[in-house]
């Protein structure tokens, strides 16, 4: 069986695959893309919520002599900026069996 550990560091992301068994064949590891891609998913999923909720609190608190930056910065939105739902109720539903 394997495990799999995924951690966002200040370089990128690491990934850690390791054994508990030592039998190497190709068939315990089947399931394992499938594994990454959802961990994968996961933590880009915790890193948008982190950064609205980064967004938010910079929104509320910055002014032009605290946190000055993050004005100049790629992921500034303005709180005007209407924001575009990803789930909606008509929105399509793959299900992958």
């Amino acid at each position: 069986v394997p495990e799999l550990g995924l951690r966002l560091t200040g370089d990128g992301i690491e990934l850690m695959i390791s054994r508990v068994d030592a039998d190497n064949s190709k068939e315990a590891d089947a399931g394992l893309d499938q594994l990454l891609q959802a961990r994968a998913f996961d933590s880009q999923r915790t890193a948008d919520i982190l950064l609205e909720k980064m967004r938010l609190f910079l929104n509320r608190t910055a002014s032009a002599t605290r946190y000055a930056t993050y004005f100049t910065t790629g992921p500034y939105r303005a709180p005007s900026t209407p924001v575009v739902p990803l789930n909606t109720a008509e929105s399509r539903v793959y299900r992958f069996l």
